[in-house]
């Protein structure tokens, strides 16, 4: 079923970095990692992160990247 999920892009270094800017990461307390997460999943529509790492979720939030668990 993992195999069913929908796979995100690996970012190269330059566009990352241009990223960083663009998006105003920097000094918000994320690392590299959680970095290349949301440039990932920023890159391929349909792709939103679910995390229960507080600044992570703040930003993916902040860029309209996190999981929203719908209502039922």
């Amino acid at each position: 079923m993992l195999r069913l999920l929908p796979q995100a892009n690996v970012i190269e270094d330059d566009k990352l970095y241009d990223y960083i800017d663009e998006c105003r990461l920097f000094g918000t307390g994320i690392g590299m990692v959680d970095v290349h997460l949301l440039a990932s999943a920023a890159d391929k529509t349909g792709i939103v992160l679910w995390t229960r790492d507080r600044k992570l979720s703040e930003q993916a939030a902040r860029l309209s990247l996190n999981y929203v668990e719908s209502g039922t």
